[in-house]
């Protein structure tokens, strides 16, 4: 699904009409309130400094998040994600571990 924002940029890229049947058709766009990209934006936001603080305990970002329970952020996070905060820091922190092979080039290192 897409934004009507986006799919009017898609459309204008492809110099497609952003309107009528054929772009109807050609894209299913989602109607997305104010609230839900807030949410959205939130949650991209929250995942970020969970998987970037090595520091922080997940109760204390659940604190700094504005949750009063530890256990009520976990829950909501599971539910939302489908997995623990501490199981998606340990996903997020294996990923950032294995980082690509390089090799040296006239420009520095280079990713393979």
């Amino acid at each position: 699904m897409l934004t009507a924002d986006y799919a009017a940029k898609i459309a204008r890229d492809w110099n497609v009409p952003a309107s009528g049947a054929g772009f109807v058709t050609r894209f299913q766009v989602a109607p997305v309130s104010l609230t839900g990209q807030l949410i959205a934006h939130r949650s991209t936001r929250l995942k970020a400094s969970i998987a970037a603080s090595e520091t922080l305990s997940i109760t204390d970002i659940a604190f700094g998040w504005g949750f009063n329970s530890a256990s009520h952020f976990a829950r909501s996070f599971r539910d939302a994600f489908g997995m623990t905060p501490r199981d998606y820091r340990q996903r997020a922190q294996a990923l950032t571990a294995r980082s690509p092979p390089t090799f040296q080039s006239a420009q520095g290192m280079m990713p393979l």
